[in-house]
């Protein structure tokens, strides 16, 4: 192929192969009067003609590197990044550390252990089998865990930020920095219940939705009542006089009272009673506020959600095909309206925000005219404090919003969906390696699921044979497809597998 005349893009995204250029050469030299007994095989002339048409396929795959990388749907890697930034004004969103709680348990007689920032590091096999993980305390002040036996928790980060730092609960550590009687643990626990979250200054559309709200105080029995908001409020202190006036008529009575502090709604113990005495308050939602709810107690409390020990999930760097596909909708600014400007809106007023789902003709679970709701969500999971994250996106879109627009801007609740079955292993293969790489591939492709996207059964089950050492699946939770709300999206499952040889 002659590089002096015009090539079409076909020709540059499909360069010649080592053989082609080769025989390329041998042929212009034979036009030229050269025998070809002057180039046999491994002769001198030979290899130095094998090494020339190396040389050119070099050049050739650098020749395609840059004509991919003029194209956005070809280029890639630093190609795509230059690509995104001088055309579209877009960077790569970088990968996220994991941040979660350990649990310090000392033995009978050890400790006291006191740990600052730094002091305590751990490492665990990551998901992939072989990587070690390296966690690091990051606890903001000193964290001591008492003469055993005795427990504590402790923040910690991964080293490296990615998604193969999010390991799952009850793993096995090494402790870089140990203390003698001291145990390293991840137990899942349970992290803040989390509500559709909505922008905390109003207006709140609550007619006819309802909280079910649980106090159970230390020694006495767990009191439970179902408070139903009669209508709709303008602000959040009107909302937190309309939860107390419920409160007051309910068996709640006289335990609960809600302030606004900040901007949330916080729900508080109010009975009298040992400082030392627990109390776990549960609040789960029917129907959606279009608020941000919180628990704050003066005792430790508790609200239910998800069964986990991280609270902030590690995720990569962001994919040549997520940036292909912030570049693809960022068009959609030029039409502002259009459902692609709305997500390009969203992806840009934060880097953490990577699903996004947009309703058209609805606000927060009402179908209203001329109204726009949005779900939010990270990569991975859902936010620990949805609240940043919606008032960066509300701010970013208000002052584009199309005239006469309503706008939501919710972050999304946990779907949780626990798998089960029996896992039937090759012989050969190691069950505990297959039953944890089968045990991730489950995780990944429910984690991949977007806001809103249903749990295909077959997928599921094919994420899991298709693991090697995997001869055959009996899945007993779930049996079927499994439906997804249009504000929720599936966290990390708990996975158990009964291994069983074939």
């Amino acid at each position: 192929m002659a590089l002096d005349t015009a090539l079409t893009l076909t020709e540059l995204l499909n360069p010649p192969s080592l053989n082609s250029l080769l025989t390329n050469i041998l042929s212009r030299l034979g036009k030229a009067g050269f025998s070809p007994t002057d180039w046999e095989s491994d002769s001198d002339s030979r290899i130095i003609l094998q090494t020339e048409a190396q040389t050119l396929e070099d050049l050739w795959q650098a020749i395609l590197q840059i004509a991919k990388g003029g194209y956005l749907d070809t280029a890639t890697f630093s190609w795509l990044d230059l690509l995104a930034l001088s055309q579209y004004q877009l960077v790569r969103n970088p990968a996220v550390q994991t941040i979660g709680n350990f649990t310090l348990s000392t033995i009978n007689g050890a400790g006291p252990y006191t740990f600052n920032a730094g002091d305590l590091v751990t490492s665990t096999i990551g998901t992939d089998g072989i990587t070690t993980v390296v966690f690091r305390s990051t606890n903001p002040a000193p964290v001591t865990v008492n003469v055993g036996p005795a427990t504590t928790t402790i923040q910690v980060s991964a080293d490296v930020p990615g998604s193969n730092a999010n390991i799952a609960s009850g793993s096995t550590f090494i402790v870089t920095t140990p203390r003698p009687g001291l145990d390293v643990s991840n137990p899942g626990v349970n992290q803040p219940a989390m509500f559709q979250t909505g922008i905390t200054s109003g207006p709140f559309p609550l007619t006819g939705k309802s909280l079910i709200i649980s106090v159970s105080i230390a020694g006495g029995p767990t009191i439970t009542d179902t408070l139903t908001f009669p209508a709709s409020y303008a602000n959040l202190a009107l909302v937190s006089t309309a939860v107390n006036n419920l409160i007051a008529l309910s068996t709640l009575a006289g335990i609960l009272t809600t302030s606004v502090v900040g901007g949330t709604l916080l729900f508080q113990t109010i009975h009298a009673g040992s400082p030392t005495s627990p109390d776990f308050i549960s609040i789960s939602n029917l129907g959606t506020a279009n608020l941000l709810l919180a628990i704050s107690t003066s005792q430790t409390s508790q609200a239910s959600g998800t069964f986990n020990w991280i609270t902030q999930y590690g995720q990569d760097a962001e994919s040549d095909d997520s940036l292909i596909t912030r570049c693809k909708v960022r068009w959609g600014i030029l039409g502002a309206g259009t459902r692609d400007a709305f997500i390009s809106w969203a992806t840009s007023a934060d880097p953490q925000i990577q699903k996004v789902v947009v309703y058209s003709n609805y606000f927060d679970g009402t179908p209203k005219s001329g109204a726009v709701t949005l779900y939010i969500a990270p990569a991975i999971g859902i936010f620990s404090i949805p609240a940043t994250h919606i008032s960066a996106v509300y701010n970013y879109i208000l002052p584009r919003l199309p005239i006469m627009s309503q706008l939501f801007v919710g972050a999304c609740g946990p779907k949780i969906q626990d798998v089960a079955g029996d896992l039937y292993i090759k012989p050969g293969f190691d069950p505990i390696l297959v039953s944890q790489q089968a045990s991730n591939n489950a995780s990944s492709y429910i984690l991949s699921l977007n806001i809103g996207q249903d749990l295909i059964f077959d997928k599921l089950v094919a994420a899991i044979v298709d693991t090697p050492g995997v001869y055959d699946l009996v899945l007993t939770n779930p049996i079927a497809n499994v439906t997804n709300n249009k504000n929720t999206i599936f966290i990390a499952p708990t996975v158990n597998f009964r291994n069983l040889s074939v």
